[in-house]
């Protein structure tokens, strides 16, 4: 198991357990950068219940890091802003 661990939920936000789970990372870079492909990907399809805005706003991402036991929670809006950094 890599040490990052990326947590994501389409409806709205995770909750679900290990059926959340979408993969792991060795740098938190590498997860962000997966969460904006895979959201991306998601944000395209046609079957959200909210309007698409307030929904890309609000959603959150989950990254458990593996070694300290620290859990990021992440906007799907700030995902540009992070990898900027």
């Amino acid at each position: 198991m890599k040490r990052y661990l990326l947590f994501f939920n389409k409806v709205y936000y995770p909750g679900f357990g290990m059926d959340d789970f979408v993969e792991d990372f060795d740098s938190f870079d590498q997860c962000l950068s997966k969460l904006a492909e895979y959201s991306e990907i998601e944000r395209k399809k046609d079957y959200f219940p909210y309007e698409i805005d307030e929904f890309w706003e609000k959603h959150t991402a989950f990254v458990f890091d593996s070694e300290t036991k620290d859990e990021y929670e992440v906007t799907l809006k700030t995902i540009e802003h992070l990898l900027k950094k």
